[in-house]
């Protein structure tokens, strides 16, 4: 068996796997477990467990803690975090400036911890994603997360 370990930065609040709380922005380690696949004629490895680790300081419960995640979440969050980046860049431009009251220069604190509740992404065409559909105003967008969210 062999483990690595990789250092993943979120920018941002985010949210990963099962885990209830809103973790904040900052490093993370990430551990990889894999096994060696037996009978094959070059080395090959299967992954076996993901591990993310918390440290002390960003946990609410005051303690390192650790917990196995699928990949496709750290994939996920890792994606929502760089939509969020853009999102601020792309709302911070001389050309967003340009838009409506709704892609005003800076995402509230309250809009910003909406996106990261609902899932909400932000290309930097002006265009806010929520559940594969495009809506053209923030506001719009959460109001559709909170009716999906609900029915769930």
């Amino acid at each position: 068996m062999k483990t690595t370990e990789t250092t993943v930065r979120f920018n941002h609040p985010f949210r990963i796997g099962e885990l209830d709380e809103v973790l904040p922005p900052g490093e993370y380690i990430v551990e990889e477990d894999q096994e060696e696949l037996p009978d094959t004629s070059v080395s090959a490895y299967r992954r076996i467990r993901t591990i993310f680790q918390i440290p002390r300081s960003t946990s609410k419960r005051g303690e390192a803690r650790s917990m196995t995640i699928l990949p496709a979440h750290l994939i996920e969050a890792l994606a929502r975090d760089r939509a969020f980046s853009e999102a601020e860049r792309a709302l911070s431009s001389e050309q967003s400036a340009a838009h409506d009251e709704t892609h005003s220069s800076d995402l509230s604190s309250t809009d910003r911890d909406a996106m990261i509740e609902y899932g909400i992404g932000y290309k930097p065409t002006g265009i806010f994603m929520v559940d594969g559909y495009r809506y053209g105003r923030l506001h719009d967008a959460i109001a559709q997360a909170k009716r999906t969210a609900a029915n769930a």
